[in-house]
Parts: C-alpha cells; structure tokens; sequence
C-alpha cells in the first residue's frame, strides 16, 4: 500500500525470507547420519546432485543384499565343508546360467508375445528406479518450500534416493536380532516380541521422516514464486485491484479491496495461537468440526505463511483418524465379538476387526498422502497455482475431508462381518423395482453407493477449497 495507506501498492513484498544457501555435506556422512540428522542434512542433500543421491541409492541397496546374500552364502560354504564330499551336489555355475537363458528362450518362443520375458527381466532394473520416482511424485507437497514446481519436483525425487540409506541402521539391529539366542531367551518371549514390535515402529517412523522432513524446506538460490514481489488480486475473482482506493470494493465481483490484502478477511485460526498451549487438543477437535461443517472456512484461511503448523495440524489430524478407528474396532469387538460365527466361510467380527485395525495406520496415513497429492496437482494443472506451498497448506487443513473415508472401513468390516451379516446373506432373496437380488448383491451396492456419496463429498469440497485459496495474497 502506497500514498498515506489510501491505495493499493502495484506490489506487495515476497511472502518468504530469502532461503539458506546450499551447502555440500560429505559424503559417507550424510551415509551414516542422515536417518538420524534428517531436517539437518536432508534439504542440502535434495538440492545437491543427481549423481551423489543416485550413488547413495545404489551403495543402500548394495549393504541390504550383502547383509542379506552373504549370510546364506557363508552358511553355505559352511556346510559344504562340514559334509562329506559324497552329500555335497556340485554346482556349475556357467551351466546354470546357461540353463537358464535357454528355458527363457524356450518359453518365450512359445508365447504370442515372445517379448514377455525380456521385458519382466528388464523390469527387475527398472521397477525399483520407476518406485523411487513414483513415491518422489506422490512426496512433491511435503517438499514445497516456495521454488518451482520442477524444483520441488526433483528435490523430492532425490531426498527419496537418499532415503535408502535407512538401510544402514535397518540391516545393522537386524543383524543383531539375528544373532540373538531366543530358544535360551523363552522365558522372556513377551517382552521380547514387544522390543520387535517397538523397533519395527520406531524404524516405520525414522523412515517416514526422512521421506517427510528431509525435503521439507528449500535451500539454494531464491528462485521460485515464494522469494519475488508479487501483484496483489482480489481474493475472490483474481481482478488486478492495483492502485484502487482501500475504500472500494472489486470492479469485477464486489469484494471489498480491504478483505484482500494482509490485515483483511484471512487471520490466524485458534490452531495457530494455541497450537503449542494446552488448548491445541481442544483447538484441534474444533477444528475439525469447522473444517467438515463450514464451507467458508478456507476463504478465511491464510496460505502464505503458517506451513509448519497446517502440517502439525495433518498429522494431528491422522493420529486423531487412527485412534478413534481403533476405538470404534475395540468396542465393536467387545460387543459383538463372535457374532459371524455361525458360518465357516466368514471371519468373525473380532479377527476381521483385528486384521483392519492393524492395517487402519497405514491405511489411513496412504488415503491422506494420495489426499495431498491428487489436490496439489489438480491445483496446479487446473486452477494454475504455482507456489506450491500454498495448494498444499489447503490440502493440509482439508485432511478433515477424508473422515467418511476413514468411518467406511469400521462400516464394511460391519457389513462383512458383523450381526448384519444375516441381513446380506446370500441365500436372502430381495427384489428391487422387480429385479432379484441376493443378499450380499444388496450389501455390496449398499457399500458402493456409500463409497460413492464419500468420494463425492471429498471430492467437491476440496475442490471448492482449492478455489477458494486460488488467488490468496495472504
């Protein structure tokens, strides 16, 4: 704002302090530490070469096989030498190879498609490599730090190829739980499956934040939308409101200038005062009423400041999706326990319960990264968002959205197993507007349609989200 604050500036300033300059890190240290270090080391490494973060992929797969491999092969060797000569089977190494490039050439020739095999040997390289870009792609809005989309693009590809170096703490405590004696250590078999249980969980977590964190903020020259000036727009429309008197309202949609601009209609939520405090639970179950029940909430929302805590604001959410699924699985159980018991081929509640609410995590934890993605893309390709930061800090506060999606699992498990499973038996016959239906036909349309109306939902409430931040100055 410029002329004794009564107009509107023709810019308004960047909406980030200028970034950190890339640093190189050595090697064999980001190697060894960066599992550990990964908000430390990991955005230098994202923004450092391909050929470093390839080399660091290739030498992480490299000490899983030779951990792996070598084992068996010296066990191997070991009984080799134990045995007497006449057990042993010689191996001819080249005669195997040459077996088997003649079987493939037998079953290829033998095929329509002769080029089957080859290719299904060729993917063997390739797939691992074509993982790592998929699992990079779909990782982009955790990596938006105010650069372009490529930038985020291949910085989030390569903190995924340093990500692999997990292998070195992972393939070393599997080492050492391998060389455990547990047939001396049985009176203590509990305590032990819960160590196991706690080091897959604390492994599951370090991995997760290395993919998250180690990209999550940019390092390097200040290129990007985030870092340059920018032409302030109505909030609603997109109108160029330079220059027009603060008085005003929009030429094109009748917004007041005011509500545009910092200070206006976009202010910080309870989230973001009393996220630290001990009213950040309460703050975070209103909001998650707010976000579900008001449709208006995200045209207030600010998106250009605040990203760590929209992200602290998803991960509470998820932990809030997983424990109340869980919940609602360990009344259930507790209630109906065996109700499905009277047919063989049906689980009953309690183990179809079990297997969900081990799956509900990981589950729930996919549905919100896919969540993340499909939003942050679909705003970039169609409404032409180009500072990723903020696509993804909507998309953070929408996580909400995908509760009907996280309350259809409980519902199918019901359906599938519950004491309605009486009700979609498939020898109950229905007619619907005259046309036969068996019961489970009837269930399974049930479910469909509900799966539709939540996909629906989502659907049109984040895209209305979206929208609403498209032209955001604040």
């Amino acid at each position: 704002m410029n002329e004794a604050s009564e107009y509107v500036a023709p810019l308004l300033p960047p909406t980030a302090a200028p970034p950190e300059p890339a640093r190189r890190i050595g090697f064999f240290k980001a190697f060894l530490l960066f599992w550990l270090l990964p908000k430390r080391y990991g955005p230098h490494l994202a923004a450092g070469s391909w050929a470093r973060a390839l080399a660091a992929h290739l030498v992480a797969v490299s000490v899983i096989g030779v951990v792996i491999v070598l084992p068996k092969l010296y066990t191997a060797i070991g009984q080799r030498m134990i045995l007497p000569q006449s057990q042993v089977t010689p191996v001819n190494v080249r005669e195997a190879l040459a077996d088997t490039i003649l079987l493939t050439a037998v079953q290829s020739s033998g095929l329509a498609w002769s080029w089957l095999p080859l290719a299904g040997l060729a993917g063997l390289f390739v797939s691992p490599l074509l993982v790592v870009l998929l699992v990079g792609t779909t990782l982009m809005p955790w990596a938006a730090g105010g650069d372009r989309a490529t930038s985020v693009w291949k910085r989030s590809v390569r903190n995924v190829l340093w990500s692999a170096t997990f292998s070195v703490p992972a393939t070393a405590i599997s080492w050492i739980l391998s060389r455990v004696d547990w047939a001396k250590l049985y009176p203590f078999d509990i305590a032990l499956i819960l160590v196991v249980i706690l080091s897959i969980a604390l492994g599951a977590v370090l991995f997760v934040r290395m993919l998250i964190c180690g990209a999550g903020r940019y390092v390097g020259p200040p290129d990007g939308p985030a870092f340059a000036p920018r032409e302030p727009r109505c909030d609603d429309c997109g109108y160029p409101i330079v220059h027009l008197p603060l008085d005003t309202r929009c030429p094109e949609c009748g917004l007041a200038v005011s509500d545009s601009l910092p200070g206006g209609r976009r202010q910080p939520t309870d989230w973001h005062r009393y996220e630290l405090h001990p009213q950040g639970l309460l703050a975070l179950l209103r909001l998650q009423w707010t976000v579900l029940r008001d449709r208006d909430f995200f045209r207030r929302l600010p998106v250009q400041s605040g990203m760590a805590t929209a992200r602290h604001f998803w991960w509470g959410t998820y932990m809030l999706m997983t424990l109340t699924v869980l919940f609602l699985y360990f009344v259930l159980s507790a209630v109906w326990g065996d109700s499905s018991g009277h047919r063989f081929d049906v689980p009953s509640f309690s183990e179809a319960a079990s297997v969900a609410a081990i799956a509900s995590p990981v589950g729930i934890f996919g549905l919100q990264v896919a969540g993340m993605f499909v939003g942050c893309l679909w705003s970039q390709w169609r409404l032409g968002v180009r500072d990723y930061r903020v696509s993804a800090t909507a998309c953070y506060y929408a996580a909400p959205l995908l509760w009907p999606f996280v309350l259809f699992g409980p519902l199918v498990v019901i359906v599938v197993s519950g004491p309605l499973l009486s009700v979609f038996d498939p020898r109950r016959k229905f007619e619907l507007w005259d046309f036969p239906l068996t019961g489970d036909m009837l269930g399974g349309i049930g479910l469909f349609v509900v799966f539709l109306g939540c996909l629906v939902f989502w659907r049109m409430r984040l895209g209305a989200a979206l929208r609403a931040v498209r032209y955001a100055n604040v």
